[in-house]
C-alpha cells in the first residue's frame, strides 16, 4: 500500500520515509495552500515594520480560508479543511472583534452568498501558556490547514539574537506542522533601521536563525505618501521561481480593512522602471501630523472614548499608534470630549 506523505499513521513512531516512497508520491511541485506563495506544510512568515497591517492581512488570509474562497488577493487557495486557529498575543478579544467584524462585512459585501457560520472554521486563541501543548491537542482531535502565530516575540520567551535557542524553539513547531500537514505562519518585525532599508531578510529582528527555518518570508511595507498602501515582496522562498521572487504586490485596505491588489511589477524587468519605485515620493508624515489620523481621532474623542479605546480602535484597523500619540494629538488640538446633556 502506498504510504500517505503528509503524516505519519498511527503506527509510526517518527516521521521518516524510504527513498522510494518519496519518488513514488510523484509530486511535481511543492503542494502550495496560497499558490504560489505559502506551502502546504511548514513554516513561513509575514514580516514588516509596526503600522504595517500585518495583522490585518492575516486575519484576511484566517478568513478566507474559512469561507472556502477560490483565491485570496488573486493567488489560489488550495484549503483541505478550511480550518485555522489564530493565535493573538497582542490584540484581545475587543480589539479582534472589532477588526474581524469589519474585515467579514467588507468580505460579504462583494459575496452574499457567504454563510457567516462557515466562521466557526476560525478558532482563535489568547492564552499562551503551554501553547504547544494547546496546538497538539487540537489538532489531535481537528486537522486544520493554518495556524497563525500573532506575534512570535510574544511566545519566544528567551534570547532573540541566540541562534540555538530559537532553532530549537521553531523546530519544534516545525514538528508539529508537519506532523499534522499544516502551515504555520508567524507574525514577526523588523528593526526600526529597517524600514528605512530596501527590503531584506537582514533586517529582521533577532537572530539569523528564524529567517533560516521559515521556508517562505513575506514583507509587508507601507508605501511612503500613501494611506493604507502597501507592498507585498517576497525576502524569501526556496520553491519559487525567480520572477515569483522578484515581483512586488501593491496593496490597498479599503475602510472596511480589506485589502485589494492594485497592481503588481517586477523591478528587475524591462518594464519595472516604469512602476513607482518609491525615489520620488514625498516623506511619510508623523502619525501625530496626519490629516486623517488627526481628523479620526476628533471624531473618536467626541464619542467619548478614552486615548487608550482610540488606540485600540487605529490598531483593529492595523495602524499601530499607541495612547500617548492620541494623547499629543488631543492636546495640541485641544480635542475635548463632548459632555453628555443633562437629564
Amino acid at each position: 500500500m502506498k504510504k500517505d506523505l503528509s503524516v505519519p499513521s498511527s503506527t509510526d513512531d517518527e516521521y521518516e520515509f524510504d527513498a522510494y516512497q518519496l519518488y513514488s508520491a510523484g509530486y511535481t511541485e511543492i503542494p502550495k495552500l496560497l499558490d504560489p506563495l505559502f506551502q502546504t506544510t511548514g513554516l513561513a512568515s509575514v514580516v514588516g515594520e509596526s503600522d504595517s497591517g500585518k495583522s490585518t492581512f492575516l486575519r484576511q488570509f484566517a478568513i478566507s480560508v474559512a469561507f472556502k474562497l477560490d483565491n485570496f488577493l488573486g493567488f489560489r487557495l488550495n484549503g483541505r479543511t478550511n480550518k485555522v486557529i489564530y493565535v493573538s498575543t497582542e490584540d484581545g478579544p475587543d480589539s479582534i472583534r472589532y477588526g474581524l467584524k469589519q474585515q467579514v462585512d467588507g468580505i460579504m459585501s462583494e459575496n452574499a452568498k457567504l454563510d457567516l457560520k462557515s466562521l466557526e472554521n476560525i478558532r482563535f486563541i489568547f492564552d499562551t501558556n503551554e501553547l504547544l501543548d494547546n496546538l497538539e491537542r487540537k489538532l489531535q482531535k481537528a486537522p486544520v490547514d493554518l495556524i497563525i502565530i500573532d506575534a512570535f516575540t510574544d511566545v519566544f520567551d528567551k534570547e532573540l539574537n541566540a541562534n540555538t535557542q530559537v532553532r530549537n524553539f521553531l523546530n519544534s513547531y516545525d514538528q508539529l506542522a508537519k506532523k499534522y500537514n499544516c502551515l504555520i505562519v508567524f507574525l514577526h518585525h523588523i528593526t526600526k533601521s529597517g524600514s528605512q532599508k530596501a527590503p531584506s531578510k537582514n533586517n529582521i529582528i533577532g537572530s539569523q536563525g528564524f529567517e533560516a527555518k521559515m521556508r517562505v518570508v513575506l514583507e509587508i511595507k507601507p508605501i511612503k505618501g500613501k494611506l493604507q498602501e502597501v507592498k507585498l515582496m517576497v525576502l524569501k522562498a526556496n520553491f519559487l521561481k525567480q520572477s515569483d521572487k522578484n515581483r512586488i504586490r501593491n496593496l490597498k485596505m479599503s475602510d472596511k480593512l480589506v485589502y485589494k491588489k492594485i497592481g503588481d511589477y517586477d523591478p528587475n524587468s524591462q518594464n519595472g522602471s516604469s512602476s513607482n519605485s518609491g525615489k520620488n515620493e514625498p516623506p511619510k508624515l508623523p502619525k501625530s501630523k496626519d490629516p486623517k489620523i488627526i481628523a479620526e481621532v476628533k471624531k473618536l474623542k467626541e464619542e467619548g472614548l478614552t486615548d487608550r479605546e482610540i488606540a485600540s480602535r487605529f490598531k483593529a484597523k492595523g495602524i499601530d499608534i499607541g495612547k500617548s500619540t492620541v494623547n499629543s494629538i488631543s492636546q495640541a488640538n485641544n480635542f475635548q470630549p463632548i459632555p453628555l446633556p443633562k437629564e
